[in-house]
């Protein structure tokens, strides 16, 4: 809670207030990257952390120009994952 009202984040955030979507749908995909490959057999992979992934990625692209570079990233490192 003290995280969120912090006077020098407020301050900051005036700065950065078109890239705070942007950042937080990108923590919503790496989190949601992380839970789907955090089960290692194909029972314990649930579905919905793709269609969070979906979700995140489609708002990600919907919020700013950056994110197909975000998805680069985070694609390149699924293609090495799985490499």
């Amino acid at each position: 809670m003290l995280f969120l009202a912090s006077p020098l984040l407020m301050y900051y955030s005036r700065y950065i207030r078109h890239d705070l979507p942007a950042i937080f749908f990108a923590l919503v995909m790496v989190y949601a990257i992380m839970q789907y490959l955090d089960g290692v057999e194909k029972v314990k992979r649930k579905p919905y952390w793709l269609v969070l992934l979906a979700a995140a990625m489609s708002l990600l692209l919907a919020s700013k120009e950056v994110s197909f570079m975000y998805i680069a990233i985070f694609g390149g490192f699924l293609v090495l994952y799985w490499v």
